[in-house]
């Protein structure tokens, strides 16, 4: 067979020789192991030159778009969180985060100024107090007089509790307003702001952070903890994570991952991204994609010493032996 008559067979459209020979190639790469492709010491070469904060940077690039893309699409179809979380992962995670024997965290034990705290806060109790005293005042000013003392309720027993004097100016105090109901409607009045409590604190709260002062008061205590964190020794972190049941949670991935992308707005988002980039990088060849993020010298040298090997395994092969007789018996048959 001339090499032309070669060259017509393995480019055929049914050529059963280049079936025969993609097979063998595609076996023989499975077969071998990642090393005889991309050395140890190579990938940690690449992974090393590639930390670097412009190779970082240009991996972002990349990256950073298409998360600010698949966040608007979230955002925009609704939905809730526990949509895209596994039941599995539901029921598992709150008892594993909330182990007793987890992390202790003790080295950040004290390490907020006290002094900081109050200063973030005093101002946030003293908002919400005030809230009370004006609802209760407004009890106080709605109030009569005319019934007599009791000391069965709640200002009987603070006057048994003070004793003395104390319970004399209480009895004073008793008879001066008796005959309203002021000890029922403060007991209401109690009541009622503490299922508001919550929400006045936080409203405050909320406030207090959006002030400079109280940025300025947050970003002190935050320094102060990072410090904290940054000055404790590696071993005292590491038995911390020890007491995580990392291979719980990471038996808990594949549930997620599956859940996930079994979500509609999943594969929507994933066809949206993988039609967008085929569209604009679908016809540029991998070595300008690995140009792109610098890649393209230790991928190629590191690929060209595992495949030189691969090719010396694949040509002493039997299988590229017989495919080779056979190429050679349709030469003569030509």
């Amino acid at each position: 067979m001339t090499t032309h008559a070669a060259i017509a067979e393995l480019t055929a459209d049914a050529s059963a020789l280049r079936r025969r020979y993609v097979d063998l190639v595609v076996t023989q790469a499975l077969s071998m192991p990642l090393s005889s492709l991309l050395s140890e010491q190579a990938l940690i070469d690449i992974v090393q030159a590639h930390c670097e904060k412009s190779a970082v940077e240009q991996l972002f690039v990349h990256v950073q778009p298409i998360v600010d893309r698949c966040r608007k699409q979230l955002a925009a179809k609704g939905g809730r969180a526990q949509d895209w979380v596994a039941s599995e992962v539901q029921a598992s995670l709150p008892k594993l985060l909330t182990n007793p024997n987890g992390p202790r965290f003790s080295y950040i034990k004290g390490v907020i100024d006290p002094a900081l705290l109050r200063r973030l806060l005093a101002p946030v109790l003293q908002d919400v107090l005030l809230r009370f005293v004006a609802r209760l005042s407004t009890v106080l000013g709605s109030a009569g007089s005319g019934l007599g003392g009791t000391d069965g309720g709640l200002l009987g027993r603070l006057g048994r509790d003070v004793g003395g004097k104390g319970k004399r100016l209480l009895d004073v105090g008793l008879s001066m307003v008796s005959g309203l109901g002021l000890e029922q409607k403060l007991q209401e009045l109690a009541a009622d702001f503490s299922q508001h409590a919550v929400g006045a604190f936080r409203d405050s709260l909320a406030e207090r952070l959006r002030s400079p002062e109280g940025q300025n008061l947050v970003r002190a205590m935050v320094e102060q903890g990072t410090n904290a964190v940054l000055q404790t020794p590696l071993s005292e972190l590491n038995a911390d994570l020890d007491r995580i049941p990392l291979s719980e949670l990471l038996a808990l991935i594949p549930h997620a991952v599956a859940h996930a992308a079994s979500q509609q707005l999943f594969g929507e988002m994933l066809q949206s991204e993988v039609k967008g980039y085929y569209a604009k990088h679908g016809g540029r060849p991998w070595i300008d994609l690995l140009r792109d993020l610098n890649l393209e010298d230790p991928i190629r040298g590191a690929c060209l010493v595992g495949v030189e090997e691969h090719a010396r395994l694949l040509f002493a092969s039997e299988g590229f032996a017989t495919w080779l007789s056979d190429l050679t018996v349709l030469s003569h048959q030509s």
